[in-house]
């Protein structure tokens, strides 16, 4: 049976990068990071990346954030606004 953590989204920054409830701390049972898969608003990434990333521009990307929270992404583009994810949205990171 898959393992998950759930959260939601706490709050969107002016680019539309989005802030989860979902602290990095948690993350520690996971056995590979780059295999979990990410969900949010409809839409799933592969991964759990640092945020020195290099995924090309229009990427939905799930960060181990600096803020010590899982950030979520649209390379290039507002994730909120492109996506429609919207603060409250709940997030699922599932392996």
């Amino acid at each position: 049976m898959a393992k998950r953590i759930e959260g939601k989204v706490t709050a969107a920054s002016p680019t539309g990068d989005l802030l989860t409830d979902i602290g990095l701390e948690q993350l520690a049972e996971i056995p590979n990071p780059t295999e979990a898969i990410v969900a949010c608003g409809g839409h799933e990434t592969l991964g759990l990346h640092p945020p020195e990333h290099c995924q090309p521009d229009m990427t939905f990307v799930a960060l181990m954030g600096n803020s010590g929270h899982v950030e979520l992404v649209l390379v290039g583009d507002s994730a909120s606004e492109f996506l429609g994810i919207r603060v409250g949205s709940r997030v699922v990171v599932r392996w």
